[in-house]
């Protein structure tokens, strides 16, 4: 089935979705515009509803039927339901009256300076009667001041972690692991608070760094095993990673101003205990923007996936290794990686996407260990298999340079998802010898009208040799020309990188 949520004022976002105990559906989001939201009906006595954007759930049966909504007095960021049937919901306020109940952490809107929005952390039954609710934080109103995800643990306490540009006092308490966050207003600090399920704050602390250096931005978080998993994207060099971990040192480092530019955007994982204490950190990307958006841990291994400029991120084995800038660069990719549980190995990694940008919205496993990715994309290519739903992409009525449609893709593995290998994998029907090598080797190709450029690229992303014609046995002398390292041999058609292969210069 599928249904719309109308709830005739100007404009309505849903952003998040929870399931009950029962199988019923609950959407949450916000809606802008008239106070008389015919859509919110059945409701329960809402606040004074008095703000230009009003914080929406809406409860639907599990067969899609409309059972009812409320205003909420906040925007809401994420919800969960717990095993007693019991709603959490986080967001962000400008309210000052109306939200919060007696006794909780904060119960006062607390302004500071010209910061006029609170993060909020609220319980409500499944007929959306508040059962308790509390400010968290102080910050400015809009994107700045988000809470991005929450999570429970067994014993029903609650962890969220969001962003903020306040940087002073707000997010942290005695022996915290980090007491202060960036000390530029302008840009946004992550958080990690511990509730328990009465609205008590346990513990809270900023993650990043407490110097002026960049923002750093929490996407998602999981908890699995005793421990918080929390990913996102930053500017910082320092206070992320740990030595020894699969990327200590950011793309971008000032270090390396000739190779990596200081404001390059990168991804990065990290692993929390439970009682708010840095085990690792690694960062993830590289010398374009990156930004991990999803963790997910499955069969004791880290699973992620985001957005990326980066043509160096995929291993050769990877069911999309090539980043497919052709003939569009500066274009959004989305990629999957697998880590181990410690944070020191990337597996593998893959891209997924077509010629214009693939944006990633989620990522989920099923009861099979097959995962699915979906998203938007403007990518009219390289999407959709034969025979899909929707195989082709829908141009009509708009403009196709505005248009985004959204995906939907399976990836099946054939062996454990501690492999590189999926169904549908093509195996590369080239072959580097030697390989290793000092920098004179043979390409053997299968049929030489299959690809029509040759290209080596170095671990930087850059081309060190290209030649415009292949024949089937390609011999390549750049001996003495080649540093030792790791390069990448592509395989181009018609300015479309086909078949990649890692090779090793001793």
């Amino acid at each position: 089935w599928s249904t719309l949520l109308n709830s005739n004022s100007d404009n309505d976002f849903y952003s998040q979705i929870a399931i009950d105990n029962y199988n019923n559906i609950y959407v949450g989001g916000y809606i802008t515009g008239s106070d008389n939201a015919i859509g919110i009906v059945n409701a329960p006595a809402n606040f004074t509803n008095n703000v230009a954007q009003k914080g929406v759930v809406c409860k639907l049966n599990a067969n899609g039927s409309y059972a009812f909504g409320r205003f909420m007095p906040f925007i809401i960021d994420d919800m969960i339901f717990d095993v007693n049937n019991k709603l959490y919901l986080t967001g962000t306020t400008t309210k000052q009256t109306e939200v919060t109940t007696v006794g909780v952490f904060q119960p006062n809107f607390i302004i500071y300076a010209n910061q006029i929005a609170n993060g909020v952390l609220a319980c409500y039954d499944d007929n959306l009667n508040k059962v308790w609710a509390t400010y968290n934080g102080k910050g400015n109103e809009g994107y700045e001041e988000r809470t991005k995800k929450i999570v429970l643990d067994d014993n029903l306490n609650i962890y969220i972690a969001g962003i903020t540009n306040n940087s002073n006092n707000c997010y942290y308490n005695t022996n915290s692991y980090r007491s202060q966050g960036n000390d530029n207003g302008d840009t946004t600090s992550a958080y990690l608070c511990k509730f328990d399920n009465q609205g008590q704050r346990i513990w809270s602390t900023y993650f990043g760094t407490a110097i002026n250096d960049g923002y750093t931005r929490i996407s998602n978080m999981t908890i699995d095993n005793g421990f918080l998993y929390f990913t996102g994207s930053t500017k910082v060099s320092k206070g992320i990673a740990t030595p020894g971990s699969f990327q200590s040192i950011k793309a971008g480092n000032p270090a390396y101003p000739q190779v990596y530019p200081s404001n390059n955007i990168d991804g990065f994982a990290t692993k929390f205990d439970l009682n708010g204490n840095k085990i690792w950190g690694t960062y993830f990307g590289g010398f374009e923007a990156d930004y991990v958006g999803k963790v997910v841990i499955k069969n004791n291994t880290i699973y992620i996936a985001g957005l990326t400029m980066s043509s160096v991120l995929a291993t050769t084995t990877a069911n999309q290794a090539p980043y497919n800038i052709a003939p569009n660069p500066g274009k959004f990719s989305t990629f999957m990686a697998q880590l181990n549980i410690d944070g020191t190995q990337k597996t593998w990694c893959t891209y997924f996407g077509g010629e214009n940008n693939t944006y990633i919205a989620n990522l989920i496993f099923g009861p099979n260990n097959e995962f699915y990715l979906f998203g938007s994309t403007d990518s009219t290519t390289n999407i959709s298999t034969p025979n899909a739903s929707q195989a082709n992409f829908c141009t009509i009525p708009h403009n196709l340079s505005t248009l985004l449609n959204g995906f939907l893709v399976r990836f099946d593995p054939t062996t454990p998802l501690n492999t590189a290998t999926f169904k549908g994998q093509n195996s590369n029907n080239f072959e580097i010898f030697p390989n290793p090598n000092n920098g004179n080797f043979l390409i053997k190709i299968a049929a030489s009208n299959d690809y029509d450029k040759i290209s080596i690229i170095d671990s930087q992303g850059r081309a060190v040799f290209v030649k415009n014609t292949i024949g089937l046995n390609e011999n390549i002398n750049l001996e003495n020309q080649l540093q030792s390292g790791v390069y990448f041999v592509q395989l181009f058609k018609e300015n479309r990188v086909i078949k990649s292969s890692k090779m090793i210069v001793k």
